[in-house]
């Protein structure tokens, strides 16, 4: 009988760590590391390292709202920032204005940017149809002089 070689290099089932008598292994019988469930199709999923599609969007959407949230912040406070180190010196009210109307227009730009797209993309997805599991097939060719029949 050949020999299982795990990555590791260890022999399965040999030593501590593999999962044969005198291993150490989740189930006595395996290799360190199998799942209980095995080849069972009816265990439940993985979801932790094979999430759905409906939850990779919503970790999407989430974090695209933090980026853009924190962006905003960070816009607000150099345009504080920016005001009260104009303040204090001998600046005019235009340079204020300046700070304030840049801030406001990159925080209105960003943000609707953001809103913008994904509602695009949103919209381009209902319309797609659902996508298939099994191998897509070539669409067929008509017989011709570069297509033989």
């Amino acid at each position: 009988m050949a020999e299982h070689v795990e990555p590791g290099g260890d022999p399965a089932g040999a030593g501590p760590a593999g999962g044969g008598p005198a291993g150490g292994g989740p189930a006595g019988g395996g290799p360190a590391g199998d799942s209980p469930a095995g080849d069972d199709p009816k265990a439940r999923p993985d979801h932790r390292n094979n999430p759905t599609d409906n939850a990779v969007q919503r970790t999407r959407s989430w974090t695209g709202l933090w980026v853009i949230a924190v962006s905003d912040v960070a816009i607000a406070v150099a345009a504080v920032w920016g005001i009260v180190k104009t303040s204090s010196t001998s600046a005019s009210s235009s340079s204020i204005v300046a700070i304030l109307t840049s801030a406001f227009t990159a925080i209105g730009t960003l943000t609707t940017a953001y809103f913008g797209i994904k509602s695009v993309a949103n919209t381009a997805q209902s319309f797609a149809p659902p996508s298939s599991t099994g191998p897509v097939s070539p669409a067929p060719r008509a017989p011709g002089p570069g297509n033989p029949p």
